[in-house]
């Protein structure tokens, strides 16, 4: 961070960079005008004329959630863009984008990807309650067994 140069991005500009971690070296605040907003830092490479160039970007908490919730790895290349546009209502949109992904797209897809696992991994119903049934049985014989063994011993006592 010492001598790097700080990224900044412009507006509608995608760059390419890799994280030298996905984690940040530094958090904080600063207080101004608009309240006070968190900062994260990260050390980036950035691509510029075909060169990777060490730099520090301070990112805002809505970078950094969008780079959490897109899993992106240390040392992964990838673009970041700073979206301004008019959506088909006349309203100005601004947001971040990760390859091409919003935050929200990000939180999206992960989810769509964890209920295909769940889904493809999930136990047919009727098999299900057939090894339910089956673990119910092999305990119920080894309650018996133990039943059984416990009479014995109370009829040897008796006995005695």
């Amino acid at each position: 961070m010492e001598n790097n140069p700080t990224l900044k991005i412009v507006e509608n500009q995608k760059v390419m960079i890799k994280l030298k971690s996905n984690t940040p070296f530094k958090e904080g605040t600063n207080t101004g005008q608009y309240g006070t907003k968190e900062w994260f830092g990260y050390n980036v490479l950035v691509q510029e004329d075909g060169n990777e160039v060490l730099h520090t970007w301070f990112a805002s908490r809505a970078v950094h959630s969008l780079i959490q919730a897109s899993g992106v790895k240390s040392d992964e290349l990838c673009s970041i863009e700073f979206k301004h546009f008019t959506n088909d209502e006349g309203k100005e949109i601004h947001c971040w984008l990760l390859n091409e992904r919003t935050t929200k797209q990000w939180i999206e897809e992960r989810q769509g990807l964890e209920q295909s696992i769940q889904t493809a991994t999930a136990p047919d119903d009727s098999e299900w309650k057939q090894e339910i049934e089956k673990q119910i049985n092999i305990i119920g014989d080894i309650l018996k067994q133990h039943a059984n063994t416990i009479n014995d011993v109370v009829k040897a006592i008796n006995n005695k």
